[in-house]
């Protein structure tokens, strides 16, 4: 069914990055944002993916990312414009400030999602851990029963 978890991994992002790289060489001057979603969409990510609608999402979710906009001076990633791009003209010192000023933990906002995807995803991450302590609960009745045995 629909937002079903998948098991994407850092190998499914270092192909992306590897082809970002490769396809703007490739295509230089010209941005090949139609090849560059297709191949995170379909066939890296996408091709994890089982269920339509999931698809769906993270095709809408990169469209964020792969579009004409992001090549825009100051374009901005989320409405508060924490995640925006910086100048141009930047150097490595400006890059590593940006970084820095960025919160540890990514907004829903930055995928064009609702704050309730934090409480979703807590809770998800709640009942694994509980899960866990249950697996590791003793299997055997208590009582006193038991107790004579050893």
């Amino acid at each position: 069914g629909f937002n079903i978890a998948y098991d994407f991994t850092n190998g499914d992002c270092n192909i992306c990055v590897s082809q970002l790289n490769m396809f703007l060489q490739e295509y230089a001057p010209q941005v090949p944002l139609k090849v560059l979603h297709y191949t995170a969409g379909d066939i890296n990510f996408g091709g994890r993916v089982t269920d339509d609608w999931d698809r769906r999402c993270i095709n809408t979710i990169l469209y964020g990312f792969y579009n004409a906009d992001v090549l825009t001076e100051g374009h901005a990633f989320s409405e508060s414009g924490i995640y925006n791009q910086i100048p141009h003209e930047s150097v490595f010192k400006d890059y590593i400030k940006y970084i820095k000023q960025l919160p540890l933990n990514d907004s829903p906002e930055l995928f064009g999602l609702h704050e309730n995807a934090n409480m979703t995803y807590a809770q998800n991450e709640t009942f694994a851990i509980l899960d866990k302590f249950l697996l590791m609960q003793a299997k055997t009745g208590g009582g006193e029963e038991s107790l004579r045995k050893r």
